[in-house]
């Protein structure tokens, strides 16, 4: 048996000096890497915003456009909504003639939230949080400007019906 007794000599492993540089050189990477998460997050919820705004507007557009391919009237309310009344044939094929006439849809816009009652169903939807829902008429058209987000994730559509 032999056994070396030269200090120069070492058995297998690393020294604590080694250790330290690695762990600190680590760290530094870490540091780097998750200063570069927070814009990321912030583009991926920016994004996320973006989507949900775009179908909430998809679905106010599309519900309002199918109560407007049925009207007979639009009438613009004090309240800053809509009172869209059905053609019969229309107005008969969803279940709303109640004999002489049709009570209609009413659109309503309050505290950031439009909904759409269907006044022969007694139905009150919730449509979709909207940041706008303007309403203008002239003797030849009503306007309906819709609108949702906010600064760059805001987006809006402006419907025309012909009086």
């Amino acid at each position: 048996m032999t056994s070396s007794t030269d200090p120069t000599s070492r058995t297998a492993g690393y020294t604590l000096a080694e250790l330290l540089i690695v762990v600190t050189v680590s760290g530094i990477i870490m540091a780097i890497a998750v200063r570069g998460w927070g814009p990321m997050l912030d583009a991926t919820l920016s994004l996320k915003a973006r989507a949900g705004a775009s179908a909430d507007l998809r679905v106010t557009v599309g519900s309002l456009l199918e109560d407007l391919g049925c009207a007979d009237q639009v009438i613009r309310t004090g309240e800053g909504g809509v009172w869209i009344i059905r053609e019969e044939a229309c107005a008969r094929a969803l279940g709303a003639w109640n004999g002489s006439d049709d009570p209609g849809v009413l659109w309503t816009f309050e505290s950031e939230v439009l909904r759409r009652h269907d006044l022969a169903s007694t139905a009150n939807i919730m449509i979709a949080p909207l940041s706008a829902f303007d309403v203008t008429e002239t003797e030849e058209l009503i306007s309906v400007r819709i609108a949702v987000g906010e600064g760059l994730d805001a987006s809006e559509m402006t419907l025309q019906w012909t009086l």
